[in-house]
């Protein structure tokens, strides 16, 4: 094989001396691509913007009267079920296998549900390229009749009314049969509350007392259990559980006798000019026990409400109740609002000032409070 020469001439030399050769080619404009409608966009950033905005995707949801239920909730009383945000439903009955159901079905399945352990899972896919938002809840129904919750109240009446409550009365009422079933969550309400009582008096020296079981804790137990059922007794203890804790969220219209008042007194001068004037004295039906720093408070709501001119034996009973050792705080914060709302109803300004100067910045009376002395004008100090 030889080696051989091309000799180029002088028109090619000419060509090669004047051609350009065109550089190489810039990197390929880079595109990014929505997952869900292929559109596309020069940055990261504005195709996450696209896909977020025009391909929201959001969590399925099941509504007991028109509020997300809880994912591990026990429903004591009737309510109304509603989907939303959900493409597809499943099932499951008292450990039954869990099937597929219709999302417009599923609300009528639970809203007949009386007694049994029901799991729902719900799930939102607008596109198959999406993976789904998913939603999880465990439903124990313990929806009792009436003829169940009278019979829980009997019990209640016969072991706790009729006797002083001790801790075996409780256990004892816990354990009795008719405070089993359906309406064994009616009865553990209950039950909540007298130890709960018990608990704040320190009135025995047992093994019932455990640091766990603090009487606040169990108050507000006893209130999330009961505020559910549609009862006289329920309604009540609910409202006595308030009371002690300086809770104004709840209704003072279905709040009967001295309870109510001492409840309703606590909105201020508005609440109590809206609740009937009481004649005589009221007395409420022996339905459940009260401690006895709660006892005291609401008599001395009661005969202040009932005071038609002020004196300085009101002035005195409410300057002393106010700076007791043994009331608790918030028993000495209700005793100060009942001191300024009194006063102010019977005119006596000077009197109010006092009060009010200690609450206006306590929850939840710092609003009228506030209010009454900038009427007067007075500053909160």
């Amino acid at each position: 094989m030889g080696i051989t020469w091309i000799y180029e001439d002088s028109q090619e030399a000419i060509y090669a001396n004047t051609e350009k050769v065109p550089p190489p080619g810039g990197r390929v404009p880079v595109h990014f691509i929505c997952p869900f409608c292929d559109a596309s966009f020069p940055d990261f950033p504005t195709m996450q913007r696209h896909a977020s905005g025009e391909h929201r995707l959001q969590r399925p949801a099941l509504l007991w009267n028109g509020y997300e239920v809880g994912v591990d909730r026990k429903i004591v009383s009737q309510g109304a079920f509603a989907v939303t945000n959900c493409t597809s439903g499943f099932i499951a009955i008292d450990g039954a296998a869990e099937k597929t159901i219709l999302t417009s079905e599923l609300p009528a399945v639970l809203n007949v549900a009386v007694d049994s352990l029901v799991r729902v899972r719900l799930e939102n896919r607008l596109d198959k390229r999406m993976a789904p938002a998913v939603s999880t809840y465990r439903l124990e129904f313990r929806i009792a009749d009436q003829s169940s919750l009278s019979s829980v109240e009997e019990a209640f009446r016969q072991h706790i009314v009729q006797s002083t409550p001790t801790p075996d009365a409780i256990r004892i009422f816990l354990e009795d049969p008719r405070c089993a079933g359906v309406a064994s969550e009616y009865a553990a309400g209950l039950y909540a509350y007298v130890h709960a009582l018990l608990l704040k008096e320190r009135l025995y020296d047992s093994s019932l007392f455990s640091g766990y079981a603090m009487h606040s804790e169990r108050f507000g137990e006893a209130l999330q259990k009961l505020e559910q059922v549609d009862r006289k007794l329920a309604s009540m203890i609910c409202t006595v559980v308030r009371l002690m804790r300086n809770d104004i969220s709840g209704d003072t219209n279905g709040s009967p006798g001295n309870i109510g008042i001492a409840y309703a007194m606590l909105r201020g001068p508005t609440g109590t000019a809206s609740m009937k004037h009481p004649h005589g004295s009221v007395h409420n039906e022996r339905l459940c026990p009260v401690d006895h720093g709660t006892s005291r408070i609401v008599a001395l709501a009661c005969r202040l409400v009932a005071a038609e001119r002020w004196s300085d034996l009101l002035e005195d009973e409410c300057r002393s109740s106010a700076a007791s050792d043994i009331l608790p705080i918030d028993d000495r914060r209700k005793v100060l609002a009942y001191w300024a709302v009194t006063a102010l109803r019977l005119g006596n300004r000077e009197a109010a000032r006092y009060p009010l100067q200690q609450i206006a910045n306590i929850y939840p009376f710092e609003q009228w409070a506030a209010d009454a002395l900038a009427e007067y004008g007075q500053e909160v100090e």
